[in-house]
């Protein structure tokens, strides 16, 4: 990327069931001192009230924002939808309930063009209970995460976050964009497409100074409300996970670890996640063997 052109820039926004708060993210990036971008919103909830509506209505005069209802719901199908949509050389990805310093957009070009040997430049999330680390997230070789992306110490990294990374619009073409297989709360997905982009031989920075604030809002979003280890979907997801990025000879233990990590607590508690342990791993294989390719969203007709 020559160092002398700034890129255009297109922000996108994956979105499901959130109301102001949405609204406010929207404002916020529409607010960015950076010229050169748009804003792609991919939103899977379909129903609004009116009066969201009504300031949607509002913000859409604003022609650097475009919106999008789509389905069927998949955090990874709407990423999709929106790098099919997206104008720019540059994409960044952030939630929809985030706060954003008026220079963010250009902080991910800056670091960009700073090294325009990486493809992925990763941004610090800062959230209540988070704790500091003090490298970035990265999974060891049993595919067991270590560190958090809210770490002061900016460097080369093997992971982003989904709800703050930027990445070269061409190249997360070329490895075909994010895998639709990790559904509902869709965790690890962005991992697993970290590890794309690593295998294809590009290269990742993270940076402390291109940060954003995850306010993790009680309402809205795929994430789980309940304690992980009881969740099905987070046993399926995780275990995509690893059979897809740990190493044959590796797995043995991974599983074993996982096992050992995941269904501790009391007999009682222990029984119950041994079984949707057992079940997410069957659920997983059979994803990993039938489920290679992902399906698209499509624009629906929302209100």
């Amino acid at each position: 990327m020559p160092s002398a052109k700034k890129p255009f820039v297109s922000v996108g926004i994956p979105t499901l069931g959130r109301g102001q708060i949405l609204l406010n993210t929207i404002h916020m990036v529409l607010a960015q001192g950076y010229e050169l971008f748009e804003v792609i919103v991919a939103d899977q909830s379909l129903e609004h009230n009116k009066k969201f509506l009504a300031k949607l209505k509002g913000l859409k005069t604003d022609r650097r924002l475009r919106y999008f209802f789509v389905a069927p719901k998949s955090l990874p199908a709407a990423r999709n939808f929106i790098l099919k949509k997206a104008k720019g050389e540059l994409i960044i990805f952030i939630d929809d309930d985030v706060q954003l310093k008026k220079d963010f957009i250009s902080t991910h070009v800056h670091e960009h063009l700073r090294h325009p040997e990486v493809s992925v430049i990763a941004g610090r999330v800062e959230q209540k209970g988070l704790p500091l680390s003090d490298s970035p997230l990265y999974f060891n070789k049993y595919g067991l995460p270590q560190g958090t992306f809210n770490c002061p110490n900016s460097g080369p990294c093997e992971d982003f976050p989904g709800g703050n990374h930027s990445v070269r619009t061409s190249v997360l073409k070329k490895i075909g964009g994010y895998h639709t297989a990790y559904k509902k709360d869709a965790v690890r997905e962005e991992s697993d497409t970290s590890h794309r982009l690593h295998e294809a031989g590009f290269n990742m920075f993270y940076s402390a100074e291109a940060s954003a604030v995850h306010l993790s809002v009680g309402h809205g979003g795929s994430r789980i409300y309940k304690v992980q280890f009881d969740s099905l979907r987070f046993y399926i997801n995780d275990l995509l996970f690893m059979l897809r990025t740990v190493r044959l000879r590796y797995l043995p233990i991974s599983i074993f670890k996982r096992a050992r990590i995941y269904t501790g607590g009391p007999f009682g508690r222990r029984f119950k996640r041994a079984g949707i342990f057992l079940a997410g791993f069957i659920t997983a294989l059979w994803l990993l063997i039938f489920e290679r390719k992902s399906y698209p969203a499509r624009e629906v007709r929302g209100r």
